[in-house]
């Protein structure tokens, strides 16, 4: 309370009223009561904010039942507006972002207001913390040209579990050695990173959206990374044990979306679209891998996905879609490939499929293209639902098994070569020691109104070691018992079939 005013009794007869220190400190702490109760607060003593001061006061959240105080509440998240970074871009935000940045304890977050940062000499990170915008939108680091906007690299060991989302990093004017991020150096990188809902973008398809030095295991999920020489560049020192999941978002518009020089990058639904080369590229030394699932491709340049010279590549790819009836294929294998394994799964092409490597097949299975693709190349094929005249397999040495439904050949080996039919095939080298066309190499069986039919060889064959080929003009199984020199036996799952059965010897 206010002190007691003053009464005349106590003043000297003509003097000046005087108050002493100890009304002075009276007065100091009523008013100090007065505020508090105009704020509704208590003071410290009394169990609420200390208002001389207020970080050290505990604070009881509505609902809650463990009291905290305001300093351990501001410590969980970093805010970079409190270390000097300028949100409208006037100024350079390099010095107080790091700020902001090295102050932040690992495991808590670091907070990017709405607005455009300008960073002039890029940013590191060496801990594990999360950064995180309102938004790729409206929370954006600014670089400029020739440099890196956020480099994660700890000198001495991996930064593990660094977490960056709802954040855009643009350059006005990106060159050749600008970097959106970069992770790592030869020795040491990142292990169990998320970018979530990141974009990083450039305008004139020059220097590297992320580079990937060093990484382990980590993830990209709707994340926008357009106008670079490469959206993303796993370099060849990764090694193959190496996995960076991409999930969703858009990677084009760059020269490159996709350049895989070691590692393996596995694609889950992601669009690649305008590319001036490739959307995927494989190169390098590196056994780099590329595994795609419901990828979009799309006004691509040269290639879809495209396996460069001198490269052991992996290869497997389900239920894509590849529309960029421009491009020149959709996928395509170079001749200097060093045996790449490649596999095509229920996937939609419509410009080319192209393997120049003599060395292995392309396998395709159950492509479901109805207007293409064309065909270049070893490549083995396995039912092709929406052509008919392709329905069956088409291997590297142009050999096409039927199946004998919806097509006039019949089930059998043809040989199919410069986009025709050549006809049925009667003899291959290697198959038995006495094959040709009336012997053994080939032949025919009807079952008649029974489970099983006796096939006798036209010449005894050395021993039983052989397998059999079987082509069937119904919908039953079929299969082969008692195995002899002399012949063996087929049998159907129909105990009074009447199919037709084409078998071929191989050994």
């Amino acid at each position: 309370m206010l002190p007691a005013v003053k009464s005349d009794a106590r003043v000297p007869s003509g003097a000046t009223t005087e108050w002493t220190a100890e009304d002075a400190n009276d007065l100091r702490q009523a008013l100090l009561d007065t505020r508090g109760a105009v704020l509704g607060l208590q003071t410290a003593a009394a169990g609420g904010l200390n208002i001389n001061n207020p970080s050290a006061s505990s604070i009881l959240a509505t609902g809650s039942t463990a009291p905290r105080t305001l300093a351990a509440r501001f410590s969980e998240v970093t805010n970079i507006l409190d270390y000097g970074a300028d949100p409208t871009g006037g100024t350079d935000s390099t010095a107080a972002i790091q700020s902001a940045i090295n102050a932040a304890p690992s495991g808590s977050t670091v907070l990017v207001p709405n607005g455009s940062y300008l960073i002039s000499t890029g940013l590191t990170v060496s801990s594990a913390l999360r950064i995180a915008g309102y938004g790729k939108a409206q929370s954006k680091l600014i670089g400029t040209s020739g440099q890196t906007v956020l480099t994660v690299l700890n000198a001495g060991a991996n930064v593990y579990d660094l977490a960056l989302s709802d954040l855009m990093i643009a350059f006005t004017s990106g060159n050749s050695s600008s970097v959106g991020i970069s992770a790592g150096n030869a020795t040491y990188g990142m292990v169990h990173f998320s970018l979530d809902r990141v974009s990083i973008t450039n305008t004139n398809k020059a220097g590297n959206g992320v580079l990937f030095n060093n990484a382990l295991v980590g993830s990209l999920t709707d994340c926008v990374v357009t106008g670079w020489d490469n959206s993303l560049n796993l370099l060849a020192t990764l090694g193959p044990d190496i996995a960076i999941t991409v999930r969703g978002g858009e990677y084009s518009n760059s020269n490159i979306a996709f350049n895989i020089g070691a590692a393996m990058l596995r694609a889950y639904g992601p669009v690649l679209e305008g590319n001036t080369n490739y959307a995927v590229k494989l190169s390098g030394t590196g056994s780099p891998a590329y595994y795609a699932f419901g990828t979009y491709y799309e006004g691509n340049g040269t290639a879809d996905v495209y396996v460069a010279t001198s490269t052991l590549a992996f290869v497997s790819t389900h239920g894509c879609q590849y529309t960029s009836p421009s491009a020149p294929t959709n996928l395509l294998v170079d001749a200097g490939a060093t045996t790449p394994r490649v596999c095509s799964i229920g996937d939609f092409y419509s410009a080319a499929v192209t393997n120049n490597c003599a060395a292995t097949p392309i396998y395709l299975l159950l492509p479901l293209s109805s207007i293409g693709p064309t065909l270049t190349g070893p490549i083995t094929m396995i039912m092709d639902t929406a052509n008919n005249s392709r329905r069956g397999i088409l291997s590297a040495d142009y050999l096409y098994l039927r199946s004998n439904v919806g097509n006039t050949l019949g089930g059998g080996f043809y040989e199919y070569a410069d986009g025709a039919w050549k006809g049925q095939i009667n003899a291959l080298a290697g198959i038995s020691t006495t094959s040709t066309g009336a012997n053994n190499l080939r032949g025919s069986a009807q079952f008649s109104s029974a489970a099983t039919k006796s096939v006798t060889f036209g010449t005894a064959e050395a021993d039983s070691s052989y397998f059999v080929a079987l082509s069937g003009s119904a919908n039953e199984t079929f299969w082969v018992t008692s195995k002899g020199t002399g012949g063996f036996t087929l049998n159907s799952s129909n105990a009074t079939s009447t199919a037709t059965v084409d078998w071929h010897l191989i050994r």
